[in-house]
């Protein structure tokens, strides 16, 4: 290569410095994917569905080997929460990548098969944008993925279904809804994926009936849209109404699942802000009546001191805050070459809404040395793996080493640090909403495999529940109403809580507010 052109590359170099990652000495590692394993006949058409969804079609003679048999071993990482626990970076070089998916197919261990002709992969995601490629894994000398040389996808097959559901949907829906946008009626995309298929039959069929009947949904929905009940389908078939929404869900790719309001959601919201609320004001009034010679006692200790009595935690596990799940919405389809990682991803650089912003993690405490740390957006199925900003040696990024990224505005992000050392894991999270600049801090405590197991397990549900210790009276009594006053974060905007709903039952211990406790972060 020409000196000069070896002089402009390291210019270039130079005036884009990458956020440097440590040596990835992870806990959250790709051995903590469940692996699948499948014996085939090569000598056959052979279509697997797989433990997560995905379809992987092998025709006869795609697969060769030394013999007639061979085994294939899977893995899936479709949600963030599979993404973290196998800590599969959503980058490509320096690159911000949203992820829809990622699938290893290899030969299993022992097994001596090569791939002769593609494969036909349908990976499930609710993920779908434009400008999606298939990139296949390379894996670094860290360990880490590396996502590289994007590939178009296939082109989405126009099915029987979509067709004779834009029929359906033409005729008997148009005048009251729309695909992705409120109308006379709620918009339709993703209900199919939200409600069971038994209640939405019943509904269609017949609205009023299940209003008159009390059904809770169907009151909400009822009084939510000028109190009209949809009009009654009664012969409407379960095949009809697959193929309706095959066609509005179609018609929502691209379409941002989180800008479809959930009704069923927010009013589970509502049900656990209420049940929070009372649990705390039912406390707080315990507290103030069980003041008595302690509160006279802490008041005799002098101007400006005080005491508080700590109890242990409850071992009760605490309410968490309720985001109802969603089925996959769609197939991306893709042809497989070569064994390995494959991921379905987008560059954020093409995607709109992203601002450039400033974001530094700083990390607090004893534990510091090896520390691994991770930046999650989960609603965008973005992981980025951190490292020290310039000269610094407590403050982490994600992008350029000064702290600098494109961010979505307004999204919920959570860090992620780990690390182990002699046996003992050590972990800590926190969360925040992205705004231009923020510089958030971290603690990580020694834990167990179990406890973080768990919070990986809930990451894509709700936000993090820890526990606090409660304390009586008048410290007690202080911070119960720090929780009453972020308890209102918990009630959902633009949504009245009143519709039909009928009060849930409030016997639970305090231990269920102590979710709250994040909430109470973010506030500080």
């Amino acid at each position: 290569m020409p000196k000069k052109i070896l002089v402009m590359l390291g210019m270039l170099a130079i005036l884009f410095v990458q956020c440097t990652t440590k040596k990835n000495k992870s806990v959250l590692k790709e051995s903590n994917l469940a692996s699948q394993f499948y014996e085939i006949d090569i000598n056959r058409d052979t279509v697997l569905h797989t433990q997560k969804g995905a379809l992987i079609n092998i025709p006869k003679g795609s697969l060769t080997g030394s013999t007639a048999t061979a085994k294939l071993e899977i893995k899936e990482a479709y949600s963030m929460a599979d993404i973290l626990s196998a800590g599969l970076v959503t980058k490509s070089g320096k690159e911000i990548l949203s992820s829809g998916g990622m699938i290893l197919i290899d030969a299993a261990a022992g097994s001596d098969v090569k791939i002769a002709k593609p494969l036909s992969v349908s990976i499930p995601t609710d993920n779908m944008q434009d400008g999606m490629k298939l990139f296949k894994g390379v894996r670094n000398s860290d360990s880490t993925i590396d996502w590289t040389d994007p590939l178009p996808l296939q082109p989405k097959e126009i099915t029987p279904g979509i067709t004779a559901g834009k029929v359906l949907f033409e005729k008997e829906c148009a005048s009251c809804h729309n695909p992705v946008k409120d109308a006379t009626g709620p918009a339709l995309a993703f209900v199919d994926k939200r409600r069971d298929e038994k209640w939405l039959l019943a509904y269609v069929r017949n609205s009023a009936q299940m209003i008159a009947n009390g059904d809770q949904l169907a009151l909400c929905i009822y009084e939510r849209y000028n109190k009209t009940a949809m009009t009654a389908f009664p012969t409407l078939t379960l095949e009809q109404l697959h193929q309706i929404f095959e066609y509005v869900d179609d018609k929502a790719i691209g379409t941002d699942p989180t800008s479809i309001p959930d009704i069923k959601k927010k009013m589970d919201s509502c049900k656990n802000y209420e049940k929070q609320l009372k649990l705390l004001q039912t406390k707080r009034a315990e507290l103030v009546a069980d003041n008595g010679k302690l509160t006279e006692a802490v008041n005799n200790l002098g101007p400006g001191r005080a005491t508080s009595m700590s109890v242990p935690p409850t071992t009760q596990q605490p309410i968490p805050l309720v985001e109802a799940t969603s089925a996959k919405s769609e197939y991306y389809k893709v042809k497989i070459e070569t064994f390995g990682w494959y991921n379905i991803d987008v560059m954020t650089k093409n995607l709109p809404g992203y601002e450039n912003s400033e974001l530094m993690v700083r990390l607090i405490g004893t534990y510091k040395s090896e520390v691994t740390m991770y930046c999650l957006l989960p609603e965008k199925n973005i992981m980025l793996n951190g490292g020290l900003v310039n000269g610094k040696t407590d403050e982490y990024c994600f992008y350029t080493d000064d702290g600098k990224i494109p961010l979505p505005q307004n999204t919920r992000a959570v860090i992620i640090a780990t690390y182990e050392e002699n046996g003992q894991l050590y972990f800590g999270t926190t969360s925040f909403t992205t705004t231009r600049k923020q510089s958030p801090e971290i603690t990580i405590t020694a834990t167990s495999s179990e406890t973080m197991k768990m919070t990986i397990e809930k990451l894509n549900l709700s936000d993090f529940n820890i526990q606090i210790d409660q304390s009586k009276n008048a410290g007690s009594i202080k911070e119960v109403d720090e929780q009453l006053k972020a308890v209102e974060q918990l009630q959902p905007k633009d949504f009245s809580c009143g519709c039909g709903l009928i009060e849930s039952s409030f016997s639970d211990s305090l231990a269920d507010t102590a979710n709250i406790s994040t909430l109470l972060r973010k506030k500080k």
